[in-house]
């Protein structure tokens, strides 16, 4: 016959797991309501507006005909770059051929564009085949004068990760004389994708797990024994207060006989940001779009992860008269300090909130997102932070070492400068960086009001549990032996 205690841990745990189970729904239901309209359909940009060069003067009966390869089966629109020193009357057709048939045609009078700006054909996402190449027709029709008109076009194939000099291409002619380049163009396309699909089997997959594990957890109650899910619970619930103190307590000694206090999780990425953009937007005259909140989702994350493993770094040997004395599960330490790093996170995101609606930008329902990034963030500190915090009881130096690897992981961060500056060759291995995985997905929710794809997700978690992982299996290793360095 089960005991009291028995009894009352399995009602216990039968609660929760209805809880948890109606939290889980509610959760991949949200998500489900914010993404399924990116994930339904792909959006693909192709863009390159380099415009250092002028077609010849395109007369009136021009064709200039560019081929660009497809990235979608839907063609949404395309944008070109007209040069105009002075009034021109006439107009510019814009075909868009899929093979020899006509898809879709734009036309435009010559006298409402303007120079340098761009103009953009919308084809109302007409639908291509898979295969071959778009080709776009522009028909020059205008009154023959010294008037000037023309397109822009560059002479190197510049994508943001890869660079190709546009030596014997000929997907441009002009008058059915080809041309070494390509015009100035950014063109979209629509590619409908089953991640919607994969998105319920992982939902449902995750959701079974969950039931498993649960009616296995309710088993050991019944039984009497113990499992992960069992002792966690326990644990949580009888250091929940200790935690709570610890929290408090580094939060409030980082502030102690400081007059603006708290004040400085607002100021200091701000304060930050400023000194960057001054730098980067006058002296070396950064163009990266919305620059201000660019800079400042990248200071304000980076700064979390920073602040976070150098506090854990040294939690362990701070608190060597706490563990020497009582007994206390050692990993409560680090985690902690993740903890009271997780709330100023928190407070500086308010002023970021704040640039964000001064600069012009709005929140859309892809704001709703924004705790993942921070979660697998926290995640990964403290994975990144119990390894740091075992080594620095073992070798002292380690804090020193870690002030110059942090350095240099700020550098390896697209904080203050572009992705599109990394040369072709790295760029797969730039992007096995954990923290630039969490500043894009924030940046895609923020700037883009878009919700990154389902591939961004994936790269977020694993860089979140793989070090988790592996820093409980260093820590757990080891902390036996800490009282012997303490």
């Amino acid at each position: 016959m089960a005991s009291d205690k028995e009894t009352t841990r399995e009602g216990t745990m039968k609660r929760y797991t209805f809880r948890g189970l109606g939290v889980l729904v509610i959760l991949f239901a949200l998500i489900y309501w914010i993404v399924a309209q990116s994930w339904a359909v792909v959006t693909t940009t192709e863009s390159n507006t380099d415009m250092q060069y002028v077609l010849p003067n395109l007369t009136s009966g021009t064709v200039v005909e560019q081929r660009l390869s497809k990235n979608g089966t839907q063609l949404a629109e395309l944008t070109l770059y007209p040069s105009i020193p002075q009034a021109v009357q006439g107009t510019m057709t814009v075909q868009a051929l899929d093979g020899d048939a006509v898809v879709g045609a734009v036309s435009f009078s010559l006298d409402t564009l303007k120079n340098m700006e761009g103009v953009t054909a919308s084809f109302n996402n007409a639908s291509v085949s898979s295969s071959g190449d778009l080709t776009f027709r522009i028909v020059v029709e205008r009154e023959e004068n010294d008037s000037f008109f023309s397109l822009y076009y560059w002479k190197t194939i510049d994508t943001g990760r890869y660079q190709v000099e546009a030596s014997g291409l000929d997907q441009l002619t002009v008058g059915g004389e080809a041309v070494e380049g390509r015009l100035s163009y950014a063109l979209s396309m629509l590619r409908p994708t089953n991640a919607l699909r994969n998105y319920l089997i992982v939902a449902g997959i995750i959701i079974a797990a969950y039931l498993a594990l649960m009616v296995w957890t309710l088993r050991c109650c019944k039984t009497g024994k113990n499992n992960v899910v069992i002792v966690l619970y326990e644990e949580v619930k009888r250091y929940r207060y200790l935690i709570e103190r610890l929290v408090s307590r580094d939060f409030n000694t980082k502030y102690r006989q400081s007059i603006l206090g708290v004040l400085w999780s607002f100021l200091n990425p701000l304060l930050t940001m400023l000194v960057y953009y001054i730098v980067f937007s006058t002296v070396f005259k950064s163009n990266i779009p919305n620059f201000p909140v660019y800079l400042l989702t990248g200071i304000v994350m980076f700064n979390f992860f920073s602040e976070a493993t150098s506090m854990c770094l040294e939690s362990i040997t701070c608190n060597a008269s706490l563990i020497t004395k009582v007994y206390v599960p050692k990993y409560i330490y680090p985690l902690s300090r993740v903890m009271s790093s997780l709330v100023n996170l928190v407070i500086s995101l308010i002023p970021l909130l704040i640039v964000t609606l001064i600069t012009g930008l709005r929140f859309t329902k892809s704001l709703l997102l924004l705790p993942i990034p921070i979660l697998c963030e926290a995640t990964f500190a403290l994975g990144v932070g119990m390894i740091l915090a075992t080594s620095n009881v073992f070798f002292r130096d380690t804090k020193f070492l870690w002030s110059v690897l942090i350095m240099m992981w700020n550098f390896l961060t697209p904080v203050f400068y572009p992705e599109s500056i990394i040369p072709a060759k790295l760029i797969t291995l730039y992007h096995m960086n954990p923290l630039y995985q969490f500043v894009y997905f924030l940046r895609c929710v923020l700037i883009d009001n878009v919700t990154p794809q389902p591939i961004t997700y994936l790269y977020c978690i694993l860089s979140a549990i793989i070090p988790l992982l592996l820093g409980l299996y260093v820590f757990r290793k080891h902390q036996n032996r800490f009282v012997l360095y303490l």
